[in-house]
């Protein structure tokens, strides 16, 4: 019994350092796996910071003409930090290590970046333009335009998912009508006949306006335009007035007749109704009279509901230019009275009688640069093929992913104003009367003007 004893003794010590054993090594095993992923987290957020210091960068040497005088730093950020160090430097170009820590964890990202000035351009691609059998192209002079471009702006479109008045997270199909705000849209965008947006179209896919007319995107806030907005005539009417033409009120041509006030009584009035759910801050009024003198008997009243009005003090009235006796342009200024819908031009008195060529609500301006936001940007191409009275007024981009061809054979009296960068080919061939004007753009929101010409990891 004492040696069976004895040997069950042993046996139980055997299987109890056996157990202690596995234990200690399942254990470590455990603790091994929670420090690889404790680890492969760390190094995932410092590749993460890393990229922050090369975004921060970006941004902030966007708006530097001169890249020499930079020195290294450093940033902190939640919980870690990247550090910004400038291995080579040239005004325009230089090659940069960004190194993300986290803990004991460090990545690093070797990179070569160039500030590039496409906007000094009308005309920016990438590939080339075609234009055989095209009539009638009239492009800015061969100093503002760019073929066989290799640097490009990167468009944030973060940035503009995040300000958009529109999300719209699918393919989506602009019908027929009046659209304001920037539209952001994470697919392809289609466009039907008749279509007006005054703003911003940003899309992650293609644009499509192909076998389609009547198409504006306006989002040039300048003087030239923008502000200044065209309304066709089913955007006025009248009361009084004689002579009236709404086709000629907001036309641009300043020798034509849109109304005449030579029989009006008080009372008579010019409208504008901006359109369902569209408003907008007005905060001068501008017109052309071509003869007689009653230019200063006029009030002006906003409305919400096209019933109930409110005058508008104005705070000041003059001719344009300020003190000239033979100008035929007038204006009126006001403090802003906040967006509405419909505003219209009241005559105080009867007699005073006179002959109006052109009217002009004009917007206010953003607080921020005048030239805030593109007009229309996509990662994929543009289709442009056999429309006709297409007008875009603002940034154009097509390809922001670097891919992307703008395609207009055979289209018709095609108007950009602003600037067009295609990362791709422009074509243009069998088109009639297209127009790149060619306007400077200035910084623009989201557009980054340092580009990353290679990037790699490194140790």
């Amino acid at each position: 019994m004492r040696k069976i004893s004895g040997f069950a003794l042993m046996a139980a010590i055997i299987i109890l350092v056996l157990f202690a054993t596995l234990g200690y090594v399942g254990i470590n095993l455990f603790l091994s796996d929670v420090r690889i992923a404790q680890d492969t987290l760390k190094s995932t957020q410092a590749l993460f910071l890393a990229e922050a210091g090369i975004k921060y960068l970006q941004e902030n040497l966007s708006a530097d003409d001169d890249w020499t005088d930079n020195t290294d730093f450093s940033k902190n950020m939640s919980g870690g930090n990247f550090s910004i160090q400038f291995l080579e430097k040239a005004p325009r170009k230089a090659t940069i290590k960004s190194t993300g820590t986290k803990g004991d964890v460090s990545r690093k990202i070797l990179l070569h970046l160039v500030n590039f000035k496409p906007f000094g351009y009308g005309l920016y691609v990438g590939g080339a333009i075609h234009e055989q059998n095209a009539k009638f192209f009239e492009k800015p002079d061969d100093e503002y335009i760019m073929e066989g471009a290799t640097d490009f702006p990167e468009i944030n479109f973060d940035y503009y998912e995040s300000i958009a008045d529109h999300k719209i997270y699918s393919n989506h199909t602009f019908t027929s009508g009046i659209y304001s705000g920037i539209w952001y849209i994470e697919g392809n965008v289609n466009f039907q006949d008749n279509v007006t947006i005054n703003g911003s179209v940003i899309a992650t896919g293609n644009i499509d306006m192909s076998h389609n007319e009547h198409i504006t995107i306006d989002a040039y806030q300048s003087p030239y335009t923008g502000s200044r907005a065209k309304y066709g005539s089913s955007f006025w009417s009248q009361s009084g007035l004689s002579s009236y033409n709404g086709a000629y009120v907001n036309d641009g041509v300043i020798d034509v007749t849109c109304f005449s006030t030579a029989s009006s009584s008080a009372g008579a009035y010019l409208k504008l109704d901006l359109g369902q759910d569209n408003t907008k801050e007005f905060v001068q009024l501008e017109f052309i009279f071509l003869n007689t003198s009653d230019y200063n008997d006029w009030s002006i009243e906003y409305s919400d509901n096209g019933s109930d009005w409110t005058g508008i003090s104005i705070s000041s009235q003059s001719k344009v230019p300020a003190g000239s006796s033979t100008s035929k342009r007038y204006r009126y200024t006001w403090d802003s009275v906040g967006a509405h819908r419909y505003w219209r031009l009241v005559k105080n008195t009867t007699g005073n009688g006179g002959t109006y060529a052109e009217v002009q609500f004009v917007a206010k301006l953003p607080e921020e640069s005048p030239f805030s936001y593109p007009a229309l940007v996509a990662n994929g191409n543009f289709l442009f093929q056999d429309g006709t009275d297409i007008n875009i007024l603002g940034l154009i981009y097509c390809g922001a992913d670097l891919s992307g061809n703008l395609l207009m054979q055979q289209t018709q009296y095609v108007n950009f104003v602003g600037i067009v960068i295609v990362t791709g080919n422009v074509n243009l061939q069998q088109s009639e009367y297209v127009s790149v004007i060619y306007q400077d753009q200035g910084q623009i929101e989201g557009v980054s003007g340092v580009g990353v010409l290679e990037w790699q990891e490194t140790d």
